[in-house]
Order: C-alpha cells, then structure tokens, then sequence
C-alpha cells in the first residue's frame, strides 16, 4: 500500500534510512515561526523515545521568517520546507508522505516529550503493532510556570482518560490507519485534528488515550487576549462546510450563542420597555456558560467551575467571531502562535 500525498510517494513499512536499517518510529511536527520551542520539542524525541526503536524526526516547515530551520536541523530533524502548504493538515501529510516508520507520532511544535512517556511508549507501541486500528496519545499538561488562567481551564482536560478526540499535538498512531482514512483532511483550516479522529472512528478505529504518555504543553496562551485569539483561530475550522458545522457540539452550542446575543440586542433596542426579556436573555447567557462549565469541570472544585464559567463566555465569544470572519470570506493560511 502507498501513502500519496502531493509530489511524494511513500512505500508502507518497507522504507529503510540511508544505513539500511528500518524505521520503527516517524515523529511528524510542523512548524511556522517557531524558534522559541522548536529546539527543546526536537531534543525531548531524541531524548525520550526508547533506544529499542529506530526513529526519526521529520519538521515540516510553512515559511518561517525566524530561525525555525536552522535550529530544527542543529537540534537533529530531517526538515522539509513547504512554504506554500495550504493548511496545516497539509504539512502533517507531507510528513507522512517523507515519513518511513510503522508508528506515527504528531506532535506541536511546542509540545515536549518526559520521562513518562518514555516508560509508557514501548507498551503502546506494542499494543499498536498488535490492533493497528487505534489513535492513542493524551491531552498535553499543563507546565508548572504557566498562568493561573491557563491551568484552571487546561490543566484539568490533561488527565481526562476518555476524550471524545485527540489533539493534533500529541497523537500516537498507525501508518496502517492513516493511509486507511488518506490522513489529514486538508480542506480545513484549522480542526484538521478533531476532524481525523472522526474519520478514524468511522474506518472502525477505536480512541485509546494514554494519561501516562505525559508530554507538556509549552506554548499555552498566558493572558486573556493570547486565549481569545487562540479560539478565534481553532474555531475557523467549525465552520468549513455544513457538515462540519453540525457535527461538533461547540459549533450549534456557538450558534446558540450568537442567536442569543443577537436577541438581547433586539431586546435593547427594538424593546426597551421589556426589561424581563432582556433579564431572561442575559440569564440564558450566563446560564450556558454555567452549565458548560459544570458539565466540563464537574470533577474540579468550585474555583474552577466560577473561573470556567468566565472563560466559556470567552471562548463562546472567540468563536463567534470565527464564524463573522469565516462567514466574511476571509481566510488564514498560516497561524502563529502567540
């Protein structure tokens, strides 16, 4: 079977490094101005992925005006420019098209690997080897020198043991399943990700989430505005097609969330005199804020339900204007982070 992917063809599992020997491992990370992690991502995969399997290191670059390359390539990646990749799912298909191992593994290119994770790696490799069928990984965690705001709304999510999806930072897989579904779906800006996991779940794959893969999450957003701009960006990819809109909670949940904003503007407005219709609009509001974080954070304590609730208003906001933007026509090629 062969992965074609663009100009590059790819043999499964009988591809070999320049020695002759077979690559068990092929760690795929794309990367767009990225000089302040991409160094310390590249060096944890050479340190912690077990010296039992043969591996390598694949940087698939969309134009960096920084010294993203230069220090990928020091730091010991094979580095693939691909400045014009439409997407970013389409840089994460190039590197598996490179790519040469049996074992998949994407991560950010803020993402760093930990002793854990190499304890826990061989096991999950085998189980792989044995059901091919499978998308494992974790939610990242949170580092211990991150904001107070960035650890009540993320670090919570880090040891959820069965998540709906996995992020694209940190997914362990097969070149079996991604050849299965024809990898990333590079018509989407952004949830490419979310968008894999469906696809694998319907080729029969099933979700195996690992809490003890710990990888860290570097480059989480440290202030309101950074986590406001991070959702504007995330939630453009709910908004690809009609399919993708109604196939994610979070896409009819924003939807809701405009139609509300949008009525108690008509309430101010247009009937003024009706306070109690304003006052019931701004409950509904403050109520679906509420219940998302009850329902999110229900294994927290309180402090991260009240925090959370704050922050739902904000995410439901950033992906509002994801939507005016998407529905606008306007389009975001390439995504730096914060």
């Amino acid at each position: 079977m062969e992965f074609r992917r663009g100009e590059a063809t790819v043999m499964d599992l009988d591809q070999v490094t320049d020695d002759g020997a077979v690559v068990d491992v092929s760690v795929i990370i794309p990367a767009y101005n990225e000089a302040n992690f991409i160094a310390a991502t590249v060096a944890s995969v050479t340190r912690f992925i077990p010296r039992d399997f043969r591996r390598e290191i694949i940087v698939v670059d969309h134009g960096s005006a920084d010294d993203t390359v230069e220090l990928a390539r020091s730091a010991g990646a094979d580095v693939i420019e691909f400045p014009d990749a439409p997407t970013i799912a389409a840089l994460r298909n190039r590197g598996i098209a490179r790519s040469s191992g049996r074992i998949l593994v994407f991560l950010d290119a803020d993402t760093t690997l930990t002793e854990d994770w190499s304890r826990t790696v061989p096991q999950v490799i085998r189980n792989l080897d044995a059901d091919p069928l499978q998308l494992t990984g974790a939610k990242r965690s949170v580092p211990d020198s991150t904001s107070p705001m960035a650890r009540f709304w993320f670090a919570p999510k880090a040891s959820d043991p069965r998540p709906t999806h996995l992020g694209g930072g940190h997914i362990i897989t097969t070149r079996t399943l991604c050849d299965t579904i024809n990898g990333f779906p590079e018509g989407m800006e952004t949830g490419e990700d979310f968008r894999f996991c469906l696809n694998a779940k319907r080729a029969g794959a099933v979700i195996n989430a690992v809490p003890s893969l710990r990888a860290v999450h570097n480059g989480l957003p440290s202030t309101l505005s950074q986590f406001f701009k991070r959702e504007t960006w995330h939630g453009r990819g709910d908004w690809t097609s009609l399919q993708t809109a109604f196939s994610t909670k979070v896409a009819v949940l924003t939807l809701i969330f405009i139609a509300l904003h949008l009525a108690l503007l008509g309430s101010l407005f247009l009937l003024p005199e009706l306070s109690s219709v304003t006052a019931v609009l701004i409950m509904a509001i403050v109520g679906m804020c509420v219940l998302a974080s009850l329902i999110k954070y229900r294994k927290s304590n309180w402090a991260h339900v009240l925090c959370n609730t704050f922050m739902y208003y904000v995410y439901f906001a950033a992906r509002a204007v994801a939507f005016f933007t998407v529905m606008a026509g306007s389009r975001v090629r390439k995504h730096q982070r914060s």
